[in-house]
């Protein structure tokens, strides 16, 4: 995570906001800096966004699911009509 994005969380400590509902990463300091990182390297790591609660029930949900998912599949494009094939190399995600 940016040290931007560390300095709002250790805000929200300080200021002893409930983490469950001060959601800091949708201030415009901490939006700007994850846009940046996202042109800069095409991803951004933002640690402890959903919360405790929401983690684990997210967690759940994923855990629910095993067994249900199949992989994903690709499809041929332009010149192969209804072609549906799986690439593990260039997608290797289960979907539901």
């Amino acid at each position: 995570m940016s040290e931007v994005c560390r300095k709002k969380v250790l805000e929200a400590q300080i200021g002893g906001a409930d983490p469950e509902k001060y959601w800091w990463w949708i201030t415009d300091e901490a939006l700007a800096d994850m846009s940046e990182q996202l042109q800069r390297q095409h991803y951004c790591i933002v640690d402890s966004v959903l919360g405790e609660k929401r983690a684990a029930a997210l967690q759940a949900e994923v855990r629910a699911a095993r067994g249900q998912l199949s992989s994903s599949r690709l499809a041929g494009g332009r010149t192969g009509a209804l072609l549906s094939y799986s690439h593990a190399a260039v997608r290797g995600d289960l979907v539901g």
